[in-house]
């Protein structure tokens, strides 16, 4: 279920809420902190409510943030003087991939460099870590070495690319992981969405309660999140040319899109993970549990041990791209390597 301080909304993480609460009332607070997890499971919304939590001048330090103190107000508006939040930026040229740059780093330690305005501490947001260039990273160490004052440098970081290490080890690490879909089916229901519908979109959200959210201002995207499954199934009815151009078709894809080639193809291995799955339980007799099971009867292997070896091959490719390795010959790999159309009804 939906978890609120005061008007402020978390979808799941009852128990990373409830821990990041104690450090504020124990004044525990650490200098920095990494929140982990995967795209759209929430790192973001839940480093915003800390982040408000501790600037929050609010009476009682359990209902923070309070929402009524002149801290909050400032906050909800949006015009916090003691918050600075550092976004990728879209570079400019024909690749115009998001990056973090230096000169971001660097207006960053020059706000935490100042005095506090509202209360006693300055508080930091960096999204997405995974963007920073080589020179904002190591600009960011310093920071992360020698904190100023009551300041309080919080980071999100997907694992999609690889940080220097001298910076998650010097941040108390705060690890997401996925919301159940009943969580994200009743958040989905009380913003006023048919019960029925809820359910099939926490689903298909693979944990992810971001997902879901966007795809309540986002239709389309639902559409295309299924026809993407469609098209594993339509895959492994081909020979395997066709497989191969079809991969050469995602790889290109992949190359082109603006979060880059690795993170794109691991959001749709993702997808098709869960197809696979989806099959394998079909396979062992357990429909009840399949996610599109609309589409399971047609493609039925005889031994659920075919699919089983399909999962575990996406999962080994995945992290090899998050290693940076070669992602056509890893497409090429799992094409290879798929359930070929003797394998399936």
């Amino acid at each position: 279920m939906r978890q609120s301080s005061e008007g402020w909304t978390v979808i799941g993480h009852r128990t990373v809420s409830e821990v990041l609460r104690r450090n504020i009332q124990r004044g525990r607070v650490s200098h920095a902190y990494l929140f982990r997890g995967p795209g759209s499971v929430g790192k973001r919304t839940m480093a915003e409510w800390f982040a408000a939590s501790l600037l929050c001048d609010g009476s009682k330090i359990e209902m923070r943030p309070c929402q009524e103190c002149g801290s909050c107000r400032q906050w909800a508006a949006g015009v916090h003087p003691d918050f600075h939040r550092v976004e990728p930026q879209r570079s400019a040229g024909v690749s115009g991939r998001l990056g973090i740059g230096l000169e971001e780093i660097q207006e960053l330690q020059s706000h935490l460099h100042r005095r506090p305005v509202l209360g006693y501490r300055r508080v930091a947001l960096i999204c997405g870590a995974q963007h920073l260039s080589e020179k904002a990273a190591n600009a960011l160490l310093k920071t992360l070495e020698e904190p100023r004052g009551e300041t309080v440098l919080l980071l999100t970081w997907d694992g999609t690319a690889a940080l220097p290490p001298t910076v998650p080890s010097r941040c108390q690490h705060i690890e997401l992981r996925a919301v159940a879909p009943t969580e994200i089916a009743e958040a989905l229901v009380m913003r006023g969405i048919n019960r029925i519908r809820a359910v099939a979109m926490a689903v298909h959200a693979g944990g992810r309660p971001g997902r879901a959210l966007a795809w309540l201002t986002q239709p389309d995207a639902y559409g295309e999140y299924q026809r993407e499954v469609a098209e594993f199934t339509a895959m492994l009815r081909q020979p395997l040319s066709q497989r191969l151009l079809a991969v050469g078709e995602l790889y290109r894809a992949g190359a082109a899109a603006d979060e880059g080639t690795g993170p794109y193809l691991n959001e749709r291995l993702q997808r098709w993970t869960v197809a696979a799955r989806d099959y394998m339980l079909a396979a062992a007799g357990c429909h009840h549990l399949c996610q599109f099971s609309e589409s399971i009867p047609e493609l039925t292997p005889e031994h659920p041990e075919v699919w089983q070896r399909c999962v575990d091959a996406m999962s080994d490719i995945r992290n090899a791209l998050s290693s940076n390795a070669n992602a056509r010959l890893c497409l090429e790999v799992l094409a290879v390597g798929l359930p070929d159309r003797s394998s399936v009804i």
